[in-house]
């Protein structure tokens, strides 16, 4: 007689599982140079049993455009990158994409999209799709099921998307002391080859800083207007700064902004703010009335 003690029956009990399913982009064209274009959809619902954690996805390009039509691939929920973004490689066409703390609670189901930024050289015409191959390309300690995706591509219309340049400018000091409305960044931002309407900018703290050490942050032009909404404080390493209307650069214009806001932690905490990828500044072609 075979008997399993509690402990292995527990744990056999817990086993977590994950069920993945793809729907790719049903967009069409995407102007070159454009950014955060949605390429898939991936739907992650843990089972009952216990949570899932995923420490990798790769993800490989399908399509008859060249990968180095594709600057970057990364992962957004929502509106919020949260991976770095990774390059295509070229021999293989695949990416490895790294999560920052991806976690789907037991019974719960989170909805994710792969995004690609697409090249300003990226030839006219050339169809693109990004797509999971099957169950190994998902790291994680849980059991997984993924379902294949029907064929769906973009292509690249010869329209372009433009960009935004950004520029940090070094601050008078270094040291931001704690108290209400300090500067915490400058920089400038340039819009290239047409206008562009900025509808929200993504800063990462490299510091020590986190959560409500930053509170109150906004961002103000050189003659101290404020022209963004105030975000309440950090979310553990990072801050959305939204603008409500569109922020808009006309082409080739330059505009120096700076980020302020209340700093609250104490001199050990140290604050470190940047743009991380260029996907982290929003921005579309502006559109001219009729």
């Amino acid at each position: 007689m075979i008997t399993l003690s509690t402990s292995l029956i527990a744990a056999a009990v817990l086993s977590s599982a994950l069920s993945v399913t793809q729907t790719p982009t049903t967009i069409g064209s995407v102007p070159v140079g454009g950014s955060r274009i949605p390429m898939l959809t991936l739907t992650l619902q843990a089972s009952c049993a216990a949570p899932v954690s995923i420490r990798t996805l790769t993800v490989h390009h399908k399509g008859m455009g060249a990968t180095d039509d594709i600057e970057r691939v990364y992962l957004l929920e929502g509106t919020t990158r949260i991976s770095r973004a990774a390059v295509l490689q070229r021999t293989t066409g695949e990416a490895i994409l790294r999560p920052s703390k991806l976690t789907i609670d037991a019974c719960t189901t989170r909805t994710l999209q792969v995004a690609m930024d697409l090249s300003a050289d990226a030839h006219a015409g050339a169809e693109h799709s990004i797509v999971l191959n099957g169950e190994d390309d998902i790291q994680s300690n849980g059991d997984v099921s993924v379902k294949t995706a029907t064929s769906a591509s973009v292509s690249a219309a010869p329209k372009n998307a433009g960009s935004v340049t950004y520029t940090e400018v070094p601050l008078a000091t270094r040291n931001v002391l704690f108290g209400k409305n300090r500067s915490l960044l400058r920089f400038s931002l340039k819009a290239n080859t047409v206008a562009q309407s900025v509808n929200a900018i993504t800063f990462t703290n490299d510091g020590s800083a986190r959560n409500t050490d930053l509170q109150n942050l906004a961002l103000y032009t050189s003659n101290g207007q404020q022209i963004s909404e105030s975000a309440i404080s950090l979310d553990d390493d990072t801050v959305r700064i939204v603008f409500d209307p569109a922020f808009t650069i006309e082409k080739n214009a330059t505009h120096l902004l700076t980020l302020r806001g209340d700093v609250t932690a104490s001199k050990r905490r140290t604050i470190d703010l940047s743009v991380k990828e260029p996907s982290d500044i929003e921005a579309v072609p502006m559109k001219r009335a009729r």
